[in-house]
């Protein structure tokens, strides 16, 4: 009998020493990706250990991996029989079923599941998933309702059903349920938000009177969000401030609409922002308020709310008993809006007095505003006397600018090249560069009529500039201006709207006789065309460029043009 019992344990040792190498081998495996190694090490694994739960779980991931999620079956099925109210092995069973095509098995595995934890949606939750993944959204519903009727909690997967109505295109019935799923868990706002977006314009306003018929505060923000998502940022804030509770929460909610609305930059987006961080300032300590509404400002300016952005800016200059910094963006910002509203006068005065607390670059940034601000008007002469002792740079780059208004090209062109290239910001930079081109096939030294449209244009009246252009484009020579000239006024036209209008500037632009535009007139017509949806006709003039003007400093941005036209590159962003 000693003999015997021996024997077998020394028999056992080899078979469990074996299992063991065999799960490591499959672990080893799947590390290195050797997915069908892996499988069959988990296999042979089972085959000793049916129920272990670690092996059953590596050759499902493995199998899923393989795209034969379904040959797990059998083994599920031994493990069922081994372990009968393992809730993994069950949960598990269920997947493999569904994944199967067998829903009576999955929903009986489902059963026996719910039988194990009587009290837990998971087993609903896990057939509803199972059956969505085979896109059969009304079992998957019917599988989450039929849950929610054993558990007997109205709220019991409440999130799953919305998103399947959501997918269903019932986003009214969506939005009832993610009600009921707030109502256990606030979280689910995010998710909520996300899965009503992309509701249709036919549906947007029956998924909002639910919203904003719930009496607590959170489907309210949800509201709030899918305003902003669908373009009505103002009407947001405006709902979301009638209701908004007093402490911690309602500044939460507000602040989360503003992380919304700051990457928006269209005007109504700015004004509603503008709004939300008032309406911070209002709720936030002493010291960070000045802060808020000094950016609240800025973005009801943004907004071309100037008269609302001068109201709070000149509220904030008259408090002493805030950071120095903000004070002195306050006043920055204030005489930036004065001078663009043309009270430039009011502006000079409020910078007399801020140039004690001003850096150099501060003051010296202000000035150039203002001297900008009385050429804008036509106070040319004022402007020379601020800008002449200005020696920078940027100084000499705004001089150019104000002589160039006055139509005095040679002196123009003389300040904006001792200014050189990097002046001012990107935009001030590739201004200059279009305006270099128009003025190098001029020999003129004076032209008032072209500095008065580049000042219309500047000011934006873009219907003077075209007045202006379109008069100078007949008057100078082809080969003297002209073609530059129309070069600048199709553009106009082109972001006008006007497309056949500037297709025939682009085409006049494109003369023999004027060679060092032609290349320019080329892209710009080939972009209009391509833009226009004219692709086969923008090819042939994107070619034509390159065959005729090889060595023009255009080419790389006219074979971007052409690539994009033959659907070799996706379309550029800018």
């Amino acid at each position: 009998m000693r003999w015997g019992l021996l024997l077998l344990l020394v028999a056992a040792r080899p078979l469990g020493a074996q299992g063991g190498d065999a799960l490591q081998r499959a672990y080893d495996a799947e590390r290195r990706g050797s997915s069908q190694v892996a499988a069959d090490a988990y296999r042979e694994y089972l085959k000793l250990k049916p129920a272990e739960v670690s092996a059953l779980v590596g050759l499902e991931r493995t199998l899923t991996v393989l795209g034969k999620f379904r040959e797990v079956l059998p083994d599920v099925q031994r493990a069922m029989n081994e372990a009968p109210a393992n809730a993994t092995v069950l949960s598990l069973a269920v997947r493999a079923y569904a994944a199967a095509d067998m829903p009576d098995s999955a929903r009986a595995a489902t059963d026996r599941w719910a039988a194990v934890e009587p009290d837990s949606d998971a087993p609903y939750r896990e057939l509803g998933l199972s059956l969505l993944q085979r896109r059969n959204r009304p079992a998957a519903r019917a599988a989450f309702l039929a849950g929610r009727q054993k558990l007997g909690v109205p709220e019991a997967l409440a999130g799953e059903v919305a998103q399947v109505l959501a997918l269903e295109s019932d986003y009214a019935g969506s939005a009832r349920e993610w009600l009921l799923a707030m109502r256990r868990i606030p979280g689910y706002r995010q998710s909520a938000s996300s899965s009503l977006s992309p509701a249709p314009d036919a549906q947007r306003a029956g998924a909002l009177a639910v919203l904003d018929g719930a009496p607590s505060f959170e489907p309210k923000r949800v509201a709030a969000d899918l305003r902003v998502r669908w373009g009505r940022p103002e009407q947001a804030i405006e709902v979301l401030e009638r209701i908004l509770p007093e402490g911690p929460t309602g500044l939460e909610g507000l602040r989360s609409l503003a992380e919304q609305l700051r990457v928006q930059s269209a005007p109504e987006a700015r004004r509603a922002m503008g709004r939300t961080l008032e309406a911070i300032a209002q709720r936030s300590p002493a010291l960070a308020a000045p802060r808020v509404r000094l950016e609240a400002a800025r973005a009801w300016a943004e907004g071309g709310e100037r008269e609302r952005s001068r109201t709070l800016l000149m509220q904030l200059a008259a408090m002493r008993e805030i950071p120095p910094d903000v004070l002195a963006q306050a006043e920055i910002q204030l005489i930036g809006v004065l001078i663009d509203d043309g009270k430039v006068q009011e502006a000079e005065s409020r910078l007399v007095l801020y140039r004690a607390s001003a850096t150099v670059d501060e003051y010296l940034a202000l000035v150039r505003k203002v001297a900008i601000g009385h050429a804008r008007a036509g106070r040319f002469g004022v402007a020379d006397s601020i800008l002449a002792a200005d020696s920078t740079v940027d100084g000499m780059a705004l001089q150019g600018r104000v002589r160039l208004w006055q139509g005095d090209l040679a002196l123009a062109v003389e300040l904006m090249q001792q200014a050189g290239p990097f002046a001012g910001t990107r935009e001030d930079v590739s201004s200059r560069t279009q305006v270099f081109a128009l003025l190098q096939g001029i020999e003129r030294d004076s032209l008032p009529a072209l500095g008065q449209a580049l000042l219309a244009l500047d000011i934006g009246d873009t219907a003077a500039a075209v007045t202006g252009l379109q008069r100078l484009a007949e008057e100078l020579p082809v080969e003297k201006g002209g073609a530059e000239t129309r070069v600048l006024l199709g553009r106009l036209l082109a972001a006008r709207g006007d497309t056949a209008g500037a297709e025939v500037q682009f085409r006049k632009a494109a003369s023999p006789e004027a060679q060092a535009t032609v290349a320019a007139a080329g892209l710009e017509l080939g972009r209009l065309l391509l833009a226009a949806g004219r692709r086969e006709e923008a090819i042939p003039v994107l070619e034509q460029v390159i065959l005729a003007y090889p060595s023009s400093a255009l080419i790389p941005l006219v074979r971007r043009v052409l690539d994009e036209a033959r659907g070799a590159v996706p379309p550029a962003t800018s």
